[in-house]
């Protein structure tokens, strides 16, 4: 679901995970599997990700609201 979202945002601002890896010092598959949801985002990757992109953190992370439901 994160890596959905992420997704998302890297897509409006025509970006890839070869972008998004650069400025967390990973790899494009490192990134790239993360995305698909094969993996997980540690917290760091998730803070420099959004940093990255110019949005907070908890625009990233899944509504609790919509998990309650």
């Amino acid at each position: 679901m994160i890596g959905s979202t992420i997704r998302a945002e890297l897509a409006r601002r025509s970006l890839t995970a070869t972008d998004a890896s650069v400025p967390l010092k990973r790899t494009r598959q490192y990134v790239s599997r993360r995305l698909k949801g094969e993996l997980s985002f540690t917290l760091a990757d998730l803070d420099g990700i959004a940093r990255f992109l110019g949005i907070s953190l908890t625009s990233l992370l899944p509504d609790s609201a919509s998990k309650a439901a």
